[in-house]
């Protein structure tokens, strides 16, 4: 399963993005084009219901959500 790509697709449905997502490369500060505090919430909630895992409270860190290389290394962790 390729986590960056479908990471990528939720960050383009729950985040209104600055760039185009077709520009956003997977090491790129989410923070600097758009993402926020609410977006945060969105985007761990869609990703708990898509991959059917859930972020522990001690891991949701801003390095956590500032990429979407991190959130993979993540999801792909939990999920297996």
């Amino acid at each position: 399963m390729n986590y960056h790509e479908k990471i990528k697709g939720i960050i383009k449905e729950q985040i209104p993005l600055s760039i185009d997502i077709a520009e956003v490369s997977y090491d790129m500060d989410l923070f600097s084009i758009g993402m926020d505090s609410l977006n945060c919430i969105r985007v761990v909630f869609s990703l708990e219901d898509h991959f059917d895992i859930i972020f522990a409270d001690d891991d949701l860190t801003l390095d956590l959500l500032r990429t979407i290389d991190s959130l993979a290394d993540y999801v792909q962790r939990v999920a297996s």
